[in-house]
């Protein structure tokens, strides 16, 4: 990748654009800062507002807006992340004018009709319904109500309060959140493809520059109260043949950490792969799960995370299954890896991350990630040198001072009879 990324200042934010030779097209990311008071509930209020700012504008509704873009072969959308509100658009590279005067209209006059608001309010808890029918989601979110305290942005209250808070909604609540927290708070813009950067940042401007930010607040990490030990939950599944378990521990790291990038090394290793440790030790070796990995919370740079590990089991294997993987974990921090693991690891990591820039998607979401988190708009092209600077001491050093095996707490969601839900203590199932 010769061109370089142009880093361009916006009136009220940040735009970064690539040219490639990918002839007549390109795709156009961004995000900027939402702020929701949690406390009320608003994680909820946004992702609904997110669903209804593409049903149509003050200028156009949605069946002209979806004419528009289709009639093209272009694509726009928007989605609700935990502070952040971002969209995304692909289309030929002589409709960049209309994309982005598009996408102004559903950021800043979106129709919030009330009989859209019912539409996509049903569907909202359609959606929950059945995500919350899964094992894993619900062995994941309890996971999630263990960890942190209901103030905190990564806490997912149970399905049932989260249909309760959205049933309550009203269109005014979603006019209201529009109006207070839509603008031009930190923005970032991102465009790749065969474009002119100065010329869409130019456009962006044109558009957005009278869109003002709303808000001052920061989202502060709450102080959550520490669990008195590992504890185990469980959850009923009925009519599900196999269990899915979630095991994890809070993280004291954001991604400006100084052992952030060795700790996403040591995951990727432990269980970020099909090839990682406890796929090798407990799926392949021992057959006792039909999947299992690890993984570190999305990074934020204003509250901290968690690791966690997630597995899908038969109840015959429950147990077994179990004491594998914590056994495995165990060995992972106790041990530590070699310089011959880490050296192969770098490279896998190196290389998937390259290949997952092979499309224009792949490519703005990754700089828009870097520019999101810190690491600068050049993140494509640093991170290799980033993943080279860990070493073997400090790899080991940061496993062993941040992964604590005996802290880890469990939730299993599956077909527990009514007495086994009475089980409390203790870390087996």
């Amino acid at each position: 990748m010769k061109e370089c990324i142009i880093d361009l200042p916006l009136e009220h934010g940040r735009f970064h654009g690539l040219h490639t030779a990918t002839p007549s097209v390109f795709a156009l990311t961004g995000s900027f800062r939402t702020a929701p008071v949690l406390e009320r509930g608003e994680l909820m209020l946004q992702q609904l507002v997110a669903m209804l700012v593409t049903c149509g504008t003050r200028r156009r509704d949605q069946f002209e807006m979806a004419d528009l873009l289709e009639s093209r072969g272009a694509s726009l959308s928007v989605e609700s992340g935990l502070c952040r509100v971002s969209f995304s658009a692909r289309a030929c590279s002589d409709d960049m004018p209309m994309v982005v005067d598009l996408l102004s209209e559903c950021l800043r006059e979106p129709r919030l009709d009330a009989a859209d608001f019912v539409t996509e309010r049903t569907r909202l808890i359609a959606e929950l319904q059945y995500h919350g029918a899964e094992p894993a989601a619900l062995a994941s979110d309890a996971l999630s109500r263990m960890l942190y305290c209901p103030g905190h942005p990564r806490h997912q209250a149970d399905f049932a309060e989260q249909v309760s808070l959205i049933e309550r909604l009203t269109v005014d609540d979603v006019r209201r959140y529009h109006r207070e927290h839509f603008g031009a708070n930190d923005l970032r813009v991102v465009a790749v493809g065969d474009i002119d950067p100065h010329a869409v940042a130019a456009e962006v401007d044109r558009r957005l520059a009278s869109w003002l930010p709303r808000l001052a607040r920061q989202v502060e990490d709450p102080v959550d109260p520490t669990p008195e030990g590992p504890q185990v939950a469980r959850m009923q599944a009925l009519g599900r043949a196999n269990f899915d378990v979630a095991l994890g521990q809070r993280l004291s790291i954001r991604c400006d950490h100084p052992d952030y990038m060795a700790l996403w090394i040591a995951n990727h290793i432990l269980g970020g792969t099909f090839t990682s440790r406890l796929v090798s030790a407990v799926r392949e070796e021992q057959g006792l799960t039909y999947s299992i990995r690890s993984e570190l919370a999305r990074p934020e740079r204003e509250f901290d995370g968690h690791w966690q590990v997630t597995l899908s089991l038969s109840a015959e294997k429950l147990d077994a299954g179990l004491v594998s993987t914590r056994a495995e974990i165990a060995r992972f921090v106790g041990d530590g890896v070699t310089a011959q693991e880490l050296a192969a690891k770098r490279l896998e990591a190196i290389g998937a991350f390259h290949i997952g820039l092979a499309t224009l998607h792949g490519l703005s979401e990754t700089i828009l990630f870097g520019a999101e988190n810190g690491w600068g708009p050049d993140y494509i092209r640093e991170f290799a040198g980033m993943v080279g600077a860990v070493t073997y001491d400090q790899l080991n050093a940061v496993i062993a001072e941040h992964l604590h095996p005996a802290e880890l707490q469990t939730t299993i969601a599956g077909p527990f009879a009514d007495e086994q839900l009475r089980l409390t203590d203790g870390v087996a199932a």
